[in-house]
């Protein structure tokens, strides 16, 4: 896959819309850390790497999902717990995964961030990592 095509597979996610609601994973009983959710974090599955050949790809699909994301509104009923909103953090994780994804598919890599774009693709959102590399899925 491509960034463009990347970039095209964004217009037509309709997201979150097979995600559990955000309890299922915060009343949970394991370990788990939360992914990125913001674009400037370090990459917590392959480490700092910082690739100029990739800026202008990162940056198409980055618009193009800033743009699709606009369909969620200011909030997800599913992410928001008592007080608490996690959309913005929804929003922020597929960022960052699906500029991540773009890394990849230039360098043509299908890694981990190509698995993590496919299950936002799906509707649902891939939250956090468990101690044993696992992700954790809404």
């Amino acid at each position: 896959m491509t960034p463009e095509d990347l970039a095209k597979q964004v217009e037509l996610i309709d997201w979150l819309s097979a995600a559990s609601p955000i309890e299922r994973v915060l009343g949970s009983t394991y370990f788990w850390d939360w992914l990125p959710t913001s674009r400037d974090q370090e990459d917590p599955l392959n480490g700092p790497k910082k690739c100029a050949e990739t800026k202008a790809a990162e940056m198409l699909v980055y618009r193009a999902v800033l743009m699709s994301l606009r369909k969620i509104g200011r909030s997800h009923p599913s992410l928001v717990y008592g007080p608490h909103d996690f959309t913005e953090s929804s929003r922020g994780g597929a960022l960052f995964a699906f500029k991540m994804a773009a890394r990849e598919a230039v360098l043509r890599q299908k890694g981990v961030w190509s698995e993590v774009a496919d299950l936002y693709s799906n509707g649902r959102w891939p939250c956090g990592l468990k101690e044993n590399r696992e992700l954790v899925v809404l």
